[in-house]
């Protein structure tokens, strides 16, 4: 994998052999870890950046999100894998503290937001897989896994502290109405992570009215909706 260029991104026998390894026999994350660092010099302390990623850890999630799209319905998921992955997608949120509004999609070209959108993307096909399959007890299992982890409550979390989009910060302008309440919002990092989020929460309440509760508990349609 070290030794594949992003021409090569595009090849079947990568995604066939990554979906086999990482997916299919649950080996994600033993993958992951031996990627962790491999671009950083050896000689330099680790310990110290547990928060950061590896960019060869960036392009196994980007083929990884490329086989979940492509193959929703197909590929089942394990609960571990699916925990794992929700495991990075939790750890990469830090890199919303200083982040930058994105002027892309993925890939943004920044190792540590690009882990964060593939990571999520992932979750929102591994839930869209549950929607497809029906009523499946293997599909319905994962799903339900991540929500007992509080992955609802996350999203509406992050949602919220999301700054408005474009057209309603327009509006705030025009108001001529701005004070501080503004300034702890938080700038989407690449085009289309509010998207992504909605898109997950929207696979998460399929066919689960407690969790379709639970958003409105939680006051989240007006945050949907936006």
């Amino acid at each position: 994998l070290l030794q594949l260029k992003p021409a090569s991104f595009g090849e079947d026998w990568i995604k066939l052999l990554l979906s086999r390894i990482c997916l299919e026999e649950s080996q994600l994350p033993v993958l992951f870890s031996k990627l962790q660092f491999k671009d950083i010099l050896d000689c330099e302390d680790t310990k110290s950046r547990d928060d950061q990623f590896s960019s060869e850890q960036v392009f196994l999630l980007q083929i990884l999100s490329e086989i979940l799209n492509e193959r929703i319905g197909d590929v089942t998921i394990s609960k571990d894998v699916a925990l794992f992955v929700y495991g990075i997608f939790k750890k990469s949120i830090g890199v919303l503290e200083q982040a930058v509004r994105g002027k892309s999609g993925l890939p943004s070209g920044i190792t540590a937001v690009d882990v964060l959108g593939y990571s999520l993307t992932m979750l929102r096909d591994i839930c869209a897989h549950d929607s497809i399959r029906g009523d499946e007890e293997d599909a319905n299992n994962v799903v339900d896994v991540l929500l007992s982890y509080s992955l609802v409550e996350l999203l509406l979390i992050l949602l919220g502290d999301l700054e408005p989009p474009a057209i309603i910060r327009k509006g705030i302008k025009q108001s001529d109405n701005q004070d501080g309440a503004n300034c702890s919002s938080k700038p989407c990092p690449y085009k289309g992570f509010r998207r992504d989020i909605v898109a997950l929460i929207g696979n998460c309440v399929h066919r689960r009215k407690h969790v379709q509760d639970e958003i409105r508990s939680r006051n989240g349609i007006l945050l949907l909706l936006q």
